[in-house]
């Protein structure tokens, strides 16, 4: 397997305790305090989207509760569940064969909910003015393993002849894994890069550098259009821009995909583990996520995830 030049991981947590208290980012420790906390962990790309139902959750809910949230990558928050660290794991590809024999042999029962559609948007400086669109067959001449592109011009003779500066997710992202599928063909087969699981870093790179690319979620796009360029995709029908629409339909492809959280079924249990849940579902399914950046779930998503949570409430005799 081939790995990013560099990865950082960075974890914040949300304390929300109260119904006064007002919503807190804690970097580098751990929230303590409730009896009862809601522990979730997962993906960067999906952490953006939990934090604004977090802070909904606090404003609405009746009782006091602690919401403890962090992001390992998709991967690093499944080790976390698989050890029955957290009641959720948020991500942003299916969960593995490998993962779910983890959580089986910790007696951890996994329940997967689609929440939404993300695009994995390929983005350029805002200053990239030789190139408007890209087809698949160009990303993976720059993003294979092995024979890549060193070059633009490598690519398109009409490109510059200046080095590629290449930045996205680390390898323990679920975003990593399903762009790698999906453009070179192989899970987590990749050339080196500079990886970051905080995207952010990513989106600043790119910012400051003419000749550089990368890839990540289409939220943190979304809330940086104004300095940075997406190029429209060509899978072989012509190029498609991401955006709502695209990403909503799958007229976006092959880099649409759904974006899911899992819950430990025996945490369902804790009443305050299944009324987040309950909200998450029904937060993530209205146009209000679009706020953050994100594709709204819609009603049809909506009603099968509560039918499906009613369903398992029922067996676990709980309401």
């Amino acid at each position: 397997m081939d790995w990013p030049d560099r990865e950082l991981s960075r974890r914040d947590f949300l304390k929300i305790m109260g119904a006064g208290a007002a919503a807190a980012l804690i970097p580098g420790c751990i929230s303590m305090g409730a009896r009862h906390p809601v522990r979730i962990d997962g993906s960067g790309t999906v952490y953006p989207l939990a934090m604004f139902v977090a802070r909904r959750f606090h404003d609405e809910y009746p009782d006091p509760v602690e919401i403890s949230l962090g992001t390992s990558g998709t991967g690093g928050g499944f080790s976390k569940f698989a050890e029955g660290e957290t009641h959720f794991n948020n991500a942003s590809r299916p969960i593995t064969q490998s993962e779910l024999e983890r959580c089986k042999q910790n007696d951890i029962e996994p329940i997967e909910f689609t929440l939404t559609y993300d695009g994995i948007v390929v983005v350029v400086n805002k200053n990239a003015d030789w190139v408007d669109h890209i087809t698949l067959d160009q990303l993976n001449n720059i993003w294979k393993p092995e024979g890549y592109a060193e070059k633009w011009i490598e690519v398109n003779p009409e490109w510059p002849e200046r080095k590629f500066e290449l930045y996205g997710p680390t390898a323990a992202s679920g975003t990593f894994d399903y762009f790698t599928e999906s453009v070179v063909g192989k899970r987590g087969s990749s050339r080196r890069y500079s990886g970051f699981e905080n995207h952010n870093y990513n989106v600043q790179a790119v910012r400051q550098q003419k000749y550089s690319m990368a890839y990540f979620g289409f939220r943190y796009y979304y809330n940086n259009k104004e300095h940075l360029k997406a190029l429209p995709v060509d899978a072989g029908d012509g190029p498609v821009e991401p955006n709502f629409d695209t990403i909503l339909t799958g007229e976006y492809q092959p880099l649409r995909r759904p974006v899911y959280t899992y819950v430990n079924r025996d945490s369902l249990k804790q009443k305050q583990v299944r009324d987040f849940l309950k909200f998450y579902i029904q937060t993530t399914a209205s146009e209000d996520v679009q706020q953050v950046g994100y594709v709204a779930g819609g009603e049809e998503l909506e009603k099968h995830n509560l039918e499906k949570l009613n369903q398992i409430l029922e067996e676990l005799g709980v309401e």
